[in-house]
């Protein structure tokens, strides 16, 4: 395929939603816009009227998922491969939709590549026959997919393995603020529900406390269990060591980075909920502060972590290993040091966003079979 001008994207999360695919097309969008190559995003979100934004020097589209506006974005979606020159049509997320599947049919029908990514077992697990069926005539029509880990692309039926590639996360190299670190701080950067296991990173640092006096523990995000994992924190006699920061972006996140000493992400899996770590963005992120990690054996992480090179694995729901190896790094300065450095080492050589929308680009670019 010769050099690609323009790429249409459906997605079903977008900023100014935050989270780890968020920001992954935010950047390949950012980066792609940079280096010529026009995209189009088509965001499937929760507002009720359909609005256009420009963001970031990229034409978006938003439109509601109720059902009434399938015809009208399907409509929106034929008069873009018309009348822009679209080369690519990737369903970034939502192939297991009667939505994104038509939009791999569009892109067939009108014989440009098309393209259907995959971040985590979640994208697999609906046991619905329409779900099923749909993912299926995605998978088949599909000319490329991309899957964020091994971890995901072995949820893949076997004979639809020679198409994917994967593609990793990434993260920007982060600059130092020169920020002193008055406190040892342990850091904790996602979402706040049950799969993320900071239940166990609360009663892990209530064990690291008893050791280690002056540490505390920063957790930075949002979410449904914000409040029942306060109310730990109370009930632990905790609350005045763990800071519930909120949600932080830009300079603020990176500050929150440059605080601490060590990155924590105690993922587990967890009965009620489908989803799993697929790979683990803010360790990528950690790594490019320079910062040793600590992170279980779940879904994608230990792609991240190379146990005893730039962090600490432990398994998954085991609040005490969890502890003993966050007090390793905190007793040994060397040792952090360390794998802080090979945690910058690694990320710059496998993690940096340039290099992942590079290889998106060569998937874009494969000679299209018929």
């Amino acid at each position: 395929m010769g050099k690609i001008r323009s790429v249409l994207f459906l997605t079903y999360h977008f900023p100014p939603e935050i989270g780890g695919i968020q920001t992954r097309i935010s950047k390949y969008v950012e980066i792609f816009s940079a280096k010529g190559l026009k995209p189009t995003v088509f965001v499937i979100s929760n507002r009720e009227v359909r609005s256009s934004e420009h963001y970031s020097k990229v034409d978006v589209k938003y439109f509601s998922g109720d059902s009434k506006f399938f015809l009208p974005i399907i409509a929106e979606a034929i008069n873009t491969l018309c009348k822009k020159h679209v080369d690519v049509v990737h369903v970034f997320t939502g192939c297991s939709t009667l939505l994104g599947c038509s939009f791999v049919c569009l892109g067939r029908l009108f014989r440009r590549r098309t393209v259907i990514s995959f971040f985590g077992s979640e994208d697999f697990a609906s046991r619905a026959l329409f779900s099923r069926a749909m993912r299926t005539i995605s998978l088949t029509l599909a000319d490329g997919i991309a899957t964020n880990s091994a971890y995901t692309m072995n949820h893949l039926p076997s004979k639809f393995l020679q198409k994917n590639q994967i593609i990793s996360g990434g993260s920007d190299r982060a600059r130092s603020t020169g920020l002193s670190k008055k406190r040892r701080t342990i850091l904790y950067v996602g979402r706040l529900v049950k799969r993320k296991g900071v239940d166990d990173l609360i009663e892990a640092f209530k064990i690291i406390k008893e050791r280690i006096p002056d540490v505390v523990l920063e957790i930075v995000g949002d979410g449904p269990e914000r409040r029942q994992l306060m109310n730990l924190a109370d009930s632990e006699n905790l609350g005045s060591y763990i800071l519930f920061r909120g949600i932080l972006t830009g300079e603020d996140l990176d500050q929150a980075y440059e605080r601490s000493l060590i990155v924590v992400l105690p993922s587990k899996k967890v009965e009620d909920d489908f989803a799993d770590e697929g790979l683990g963005l803010s360790l990528i992120e950690g790594s490019m502060h320079g910062k040793p990690l600590v992170g279980t054996r779940s879904g994608g992480i230990p792609e991240i972590i190379v146990d005893g090179y730039n962090g600490l694995l432990v398994p998954e729901a085991d609040p005490a290993s969890l502890a003993e190896a966050i007090m390793k790094l905190l007793e040994d300065e060397q040792f952090a040091t360390d794998l802080g450095r090979n945690s910058l080492i690694r990320a710059m050589q496998a993690f940096t966003w340039e290099a992942s929308a590079e290889k998106l680009i060569a998937i874009y670019q494969r000679d299209k079979k018929s």
